[in-house]
């Protein structure tokens, strides 16, 4: 039986995956010629691309609480969703006015409203609304 996502398990797998990343990225970092910011978009753009490839983009995320997508995705859906995702996850290095700017304008302006409008975060709802739930109990 399906179950819907609540708001703590929503908002639980990007974080995990950018801890993830983040992590990976800061022990790496000194091995490689990129710089730091780039390096951490590419490897979390590669680890989605990964996870889309070897575990039908299931990330350590979704796994963490749980989740599963509802439907099985094409893969042009699900690329173009690693896209979008790991742009949204580039806020979080780069600033206009202000440093964190642009993840304040992406999270209050993009995400919160779209969760509570689709269900979903605007990356899911711009890749042809790909919905994730759950078979646990929260």
């Amino acid at each position: 039986m399906q179950k819907y996502l609540t708001i703590l398990q929503k908002y639980s797998p990007p974080i995990f995956n950018a801890m993830i990343v983040v992590g990976v990225g800061i022990i790496f970092a000194p091995f490689q010629p990129l710089p730091p910011k780039l390096f951490m978009i590419i490897l979390f753009f590669v680890y989605n691309l990964g996870c889309l490839l070897l575990n039908k983009n299931r990330d350590l995320g979704m796994a963490m609480v749980g989740a599963y997508w509802k439907e099985n995705y094409n893969r042009v859906q699900q690329f173009f969703y690693i896209i979008l995702y790991t742009l949204s996850f580039a806020s979080i290095f780069f600033h206009v006015f202000f440093p964190f700017d642009l993840l304040l304008f992406n999270i209050v302006l993009l995400q919160v409203p779209s969760l509570f409008y689709g269900g979903m975060y605007f990356p899911n709802l711009l890749a042809g609304k790909m919905e994730i739930v759950t078979t646990k109990l929260p």
